[in-house]
């Protein structure tokens, strides 16, 4: 019978604390922590800054905890494990060098922690000289319950530590009898078993250490290790022994190798199950493993078995199950869930060390089964090449889990800026990865018309497209045939798609097509360039074209679409021109509220198809409201009042924002039904779920992993729902996961804000230093405010990375939001100044948007004063420049642009001996040109 005995909570570093009783230890901590006593013997943990809900806490063993051990040596990397959410626990064993019995004393300590202190079964071991020996030893019988070994100079071989006649006493041997034996409990003789389960090893060991040799110790079990087919990396610091150096103990390597491991051998879920019961030992996937599946989850069976095998090698086949079948060996995926139990999307998720068994109610939750087991499996397993050298195994355990909300989506934006049928379907890819089940498709407004619609071919020969003068043409569309295997792929990944046709607003690419919809038949373009601002861009109500018109519409899209929902926009209609319209005044007098009336004629419409309605606003009652206010509170209120809501903040929702506006924070912090807004149980009901939004203004399609990710993963899960939010334990997840995205060819964004790159290697030459943005002023003689992605006006819209802007790629820019002004400037500094021979601005993206037409090129030599060297034409600038000295580079608006027309810088060139000098921004500081000297 094991007995604890709680010490006390130490409540600061270094403090001797003793509590009474028979077994009151005592114990020196380099941070705080419990000690307290396991069968006689002192044992201690550091917990982790936060306990990651639901999962089997990571930690690190480190031995020897001795008097004085751990020191305040150790204090460093130990905040940095805490800092992860990792705790170090340890127990004394004395002088066990080892031995049998001091490894059944770890054993003991194992259960007691992976037991009702909740910790993982496998943590990662670390050993300081001759704790490496204890460690090891006990590691070498316990394979399975391991998750890395990293050792600071650890003993490894016992006849060279202590040696063999001083290990024999706690060996209870005789030296001779030890040394018979020794084979069977030398850790450098046993490393056989840590290999076959794949446990990655870490050691730094000095050259010159007399008291434990590197040949004799770390270099031999890396030398043998490698030989057995494991992995261990080996740090060798030249000159130091066995000593205190602080890079022994302020070792990044070591501390990123133990998070990376401590991490690895935790239940690394997004969205996080509802509930994890973590076993011991691991399955295999193996080449002659079998996928069982019932009739109805075949292709459940199929699409994992085509996920696994680019990674693997080897391709699983997929048989049907059947009761004779042999299960040993097998991923057997069943439909013989209790619906009461798993609904449409819940489901068991059973590992053991033989077998996987699936259980769900309905092919949804499967498929959603299947996408937990991927994230079980290391993460190279989604390379979509082969990976050698990996053991592809996933933890035993037992997950049950189902969503709390019905509605996970996403809204994505084509209508803006066109996005490829292949980005469509990769969209999708990872949605279902996920468990989003809700693909938005924004396919009409202002900008382009993206469907084929038979009846009405000048919505795609026209309205798809922007002819920008100049040859310039951009745009496209969706053929009928991409609909249907846009939609046939979503439904293989149990995503329903929602198509979007604006109304009565944001539907200016129609007018462009067909005049006579719009009340003057005033719509000329569907380009950024001289638009219209939104309130010339509605139908007209008192036409009956118009409803004609939109009742074909609708008739093709419903038939295209088999989903439930039909989104119709429904706000920002300005209605100006209504007002001037003889048609819609004569209607208003009819109908009463014109805008009401609009919203139920197209209601009809959409249910005449067995559809239901989504809008943004101004539709009409029994529908759903997509919530897109900044706070949730109006699609509370609405839940509330009987509306069907799906919640689509602007401030925790709005992936379009930048990551300093909408973080990854406050996506997850963002409750979809939280006790706070006083829902009833029946008003909750009417919170369906959220959808992130990706508005497209700024979002070209090769951005959009990058805008999106990571806080798409933060929005999934608490869409999918999750009992206790714990952002840390989160964030330790996304750490993880990334990994995986790289495999799927997904580049994320930053977690926190942009990372600075580095200058580009051989594009640093002739002395040009980095450059940086002082502030820069607008017509009022206001600072813009400069952040990392841009220029911000206090909208706080996303602007693509300015370094973009300087990276000597054509095809990439930078993008600042807000109509360019007179007066207006964007200036980068030279830190290093220097004559250049020529100076070269590109403005406008690839496609043509966003040139700048009037403005000038100007540079400065200092003291604020600033020479015009160039105007730009078509979006260029450049001029000779003849060994001028240069400070500064500045693109000055000199008129004010259209409405909508933003500023697309895509490269500053500066030009010296007939070289291109182009720099990677590096923002250090704001910067003000130097002040004349006084004289």
């Amino acid at each position: 019978m094991k007995r604890f005995v709680l010490a006390a909570l130490l409540m600061g570093g270094s403090t001797l604390v003793r509590a009474a009783g028979p077994a009151a230890p005592a114990k020196n901590l380099p941070l705080p922590g419990e000690v307290f006593a396991l069968d006689g013997h002192t044992a201690f943990v550091v917990p982790g800054r936060t306990d990651p809900a639901a999962l089997a806490k990571p930690w690190v063993w480190y031995a020897p905890t001795l008097p004085g051990l751990p020191g305040n040596e150790e204090q460093w990397m130990f905040e940095r494990f805490r800092d992860a959410g990792i705790a170090v626990a340890g127990i004394d064993v004395g002088e066990s060098f080892g031995s049998p019995a001091g490894r059944k004393l770890f054993s003991d300590f194992h259960a007691a922690m992976s037991g009702p202190r909740g910790y993982s079964r496998k943590p990662v071991l670390l050993g300081r000289s001759r704790g490496g020996l204890m460690t090891l030893a006990w590691a070498a019988e316990n394979a399975d319950k391991v998750g890395g070994f990293a050792g600071i100079y650890p003993v490894c071989n016992v006849a060279s530590y202590p040696g063999v006649a001083k290990a024999a006493a706690a060996y209870a041997m005789s030296p001779a009898e030890l040394q018979a034996q020794l084979a069977a409990h030398n850790p450098v003789d046993r490393l056989a078993s840590l290999a076959k389960a794949g446990v990655p090893l870490f050691a730094i060991h000095g050259d010159v250490d007399t008291v434990v040799p590197l040949e004799a110790n770390s270099g031999l079990v890396k030398e043998r290790y490698a030989a057995l087919g494991g992995s261990m990396q080996l740090i060798v610091p030249r000159g130091q022994g066995h000593n205190m150096w602080s890079g022994f103990f302020q070792c990044q390597e070591l501390v990123d190798f133990v998070k990376t491991a401590a991490r690895g051998n935790a239940i690394q879920v997004i969205p996080l199950p509802a509930r994890i019961e973590p076993g011991e030992g691991s399955f295999r996937l193996l080449p002659g493993t079998i996928l069982l599946a019932d009739p109805a989850v075949i292709d459940v069976a199929r699409q994992l078995a085509d996920t696994l095998a680019p990674a693997t090698g080897f391709r699983l086949p997929v048989r049907p199950a059947d009761a004779s079948a042999e299960r040993a060996g097998t991923i057997e995926l069943s439909l013989a869930g209790d619906p009461a139990r798993f609904g449409d999307e819940g489901y068991e998720l059973r590992v053991s060390t033989d077998r996987i068994r699936i259980e769900a109610a309905r092919p949804a939750g499967a498929f959603y089964a299947c996408q937990t087991l991927r994230q079980l499996f290391p993460p190279p397993i989604e390379s979509r090449t082969r990976v050698e050298g990996v053991a592809w195994t996933a933890p035993v355990v037992r997950i049950e889990d189902r969503p709390q909300f019905a509605w996970r989506g996403i809204m994505i934006d084509p209508a803006r800026q066109f996005i490829s049928k292949a980005g469509v379907l990769k969209c999708i890819d990872w949605m279902g990865y996920h468990k989003l089940n809700r693909l938005h498709l924004h396919l009409t407004d202002v900008d382009g018309w993206r469907v084929e619609i038979k009846k009405y071919p000048r919505l795609t020969t026209v309205g798809a497209h922007a002819d920008l003068g100049e040859g310039i043409r951009t745009g496209g569309f969706y053929t009928q045939d991409d609909i249907r295997e846009i939609v046939a792929h979503a439904a293989r990944r149990h995503v329903v798609v929602i198509p979007e046709i604006e109304t009565p607003s944001h539907s200016g690419a129609a007018m462009v097509a067909y005049p006579e919809l719009n009340c003057f038949g005033t719509r000329k373009t569907t380009a950024l360039f001289d638009m219209d601002p939104l309130c010339g861009s509605e139908y007209c109500p008192g036409n009956d074209k118009t409803f004609e018109f939109l009742a074909d519409v609708f008739a093709e899209v419903a038939a295209l679409f088999p989903g439930p929902y039909i989104h119709v926009g429904g706000d920002e209609a300005e209605m100006r021109y209504w007002g001037e319209c003889p048609k819609c005044q004569a209607r208003q007098k009819q109908v009463g509220n014109l805008h009401g009336w609009f919203m139920e004629r197209v209601k009809g419409m959409v249910e005449s198809h067995g559809r239901r309605v989504v809008g943004w606003g101004g539709v009409a009652k029994n529908t759903v409201y997509t919530c897109w206010d900044n706070d949730g509170s109006g699609g509370w209120n609405a839940a509330k009042g009987g509306w069907d809501v799906v919640m689509s903040t602007g401030n925790h929702h709005y992936i379009n924002y930048n990551i300093d506006r909408t973080t990854l924070r406050t996506a997850y912090d963002f409750d979809p039904a939280p006790a706070s807004a006083g829902l009833s149980p029946e008003a909750r009901r009417h919170v369906l779920g959220v959808e992130a939004c990706l508005w497209g203004e700024m979002v070209p399609e090769d951005h959009v992993d990058s805008q999106t990710f990571p806080r798409i993963l933060a929005i999934a899960e608490r869409g999918w729902g999750i009992e206790r939010p714990d952002f840390d334990g989160f964030l330790g997840r996304v750490k993880t996961h990334v990994d995986r995205l790289a495999g799927m060819g997904i580049l994320t964004g930053p977690t926190f804000g942009y990372t600075v790159a580095p200058a580009i290697p051989g594009r640093v030459r002739d002395g040009l230093g980095p450059l940086v943005y002082p502030p820069s002023r607008n017509q009022n003689d206001e600072d813009w405010r400069w952040t990392l992605t841009g220029i911000d006006r206090g909208q706080g819209y996303t602007a693509i990375h300015p370094l973009r802007a300087f990276d000597g790629d054509l095809e990439t820019y930078h993008l600042a939001w807000g109509p360019r002004k007179d007066v207006d400037t964007f200036t980068v500094v030279v830190q290093k100044p220097d004559a250049f021979d020529r100076v070269r601005a590109i403005t406008g993206m690839p496609n043509g948007d966003h040139r700048l037409h009037a403005g000038v090129l100007e540079v400065s030599s200092g003291y604020g004063r600033w020479k015009e060297v160039a105007r730009f034409e078509k979006g260029v600038a450049e001029a000779r420049l003849d060994g001028t000295p240069v400070v500064a580079v500045r693109i000055r608006s000199t008129i004010d642009q259209p409405p909508l027309a933003l500023l697309a810088v895509r490269e500053i060139i500066l030009e010296k001996k007939g070289q291109s000098t182009l720099k990677t921004l590096t923002p250090l500081e704001r910067l003000h040109l130097p002040e004349p000297a006084a004289k």
